[in-house]
């Protein structure tokens, strides 16, 4: 298995993480509030920020990182609600 083959493949992976978790939210089977929804979005982010950054995809990196960014903040204000 060639490294290409690998980056494209974890790149159509973040796509599905992506699509699952907006058709998700959309359904209303999750909410934002969700660690799972955040957790599908920071996943997406990290294997179609490494896909793009790959293929030089530039505004599709700046995308994805602001997208994981967002995420990981979320995901750092569920986390820490839950605690108190």
């Amino acid at each position: 298995m060639s490294l290409a083959f690998l980056i494209d493949a974890l790149g159509w992976v973040g796509a599905v993480c992506y699509l699952a978790a907006y058709g998700l939210i959309s359904s209303g089977r999750l909410s934002a509030q969700d660690l799972s929804y955040q957790l599908a979005n920071l996943a997406g982010a990290v294997l179609l920020t490494t896909n793009t950054l790959w293929h030089g995809a530039l505004p599709a990196v700046t995308l994805n990182i602001a997208w994981g960014a967002v995420a990981l903040v979320s995901l750092l204000c569920l986390l820490r609600a839950r605690q108190v």
